[in-house]
């Protein structure tokens, strides 16, 4: 349990570090446009969670949907072609 803690709170902080990081970067636009949905998406999570903390297991059931949301956005990114000049395929 401690790992998914650790794991999901060092994730958030890489996705919105991504955020900053593409927007003051030469990351480009394809990655500025997709790197905010992620950091929503990962806030979301974590209030889903804590939806189901106060005892809203319905709205909470809907964590595992947000995840394929998230792992959809994430591959998105990885398929970006010509960050910086550096990742041409």
């Amino acid at each position: 349990m401690l790992c998914h803690v650790v794991l999901g709170t060092a994730s958030g902080a890489a996705s919105f570090s991504l955020a900053v990081v593409a927007g003051v970067g030469c990351l480009g636009q394809a990655v500025m446009k997709r790197s905010w949905p992620l950091v929503g998406l990962m806030t979301v999570h974590e209030l889903l969670i804590d939806a189901g903390r106060l005892g809203l297991a319905y709205v909470s059931a809907l964590h595992p949907v947000n995840a394929l949301l998230i792992l959809l956005v994430t591959f998105s990114l990885s398929d970006i072609k010509g960050v910086c000049g550096v990742f041409t395929r």
